[in-house]
């Protein structure tokens, strides 16, 4: 089952950092998305990883 969870808004709340899980087995990839919808990125892209809780640096 995929899903999105764990968002963590930017310090100016322009972007959304989030988990997906895409795969089986806990399997989960960090994202980042303006908060208009648009620009969608990926950040990882190792099938095994599991990545969670996003945190932003101050800049």
């Amino acid at each position: 089952m995929s899903g999105i969870s764990e968002l963590a808004w930017s310090y100016d709340s322009q972007q959304i950092a989030f988990t997906l899980n895409e795969n089986t087995g806990n399997k989960s990839n960090l994202y980042v998305i303006n908060r208009d919808g648009s620009g969608l990125n990926k950040l990882t892209s190792d099938k095994d990883l599991n990545a969670g809780s996003p945190v932003w640096k101050p800049q």
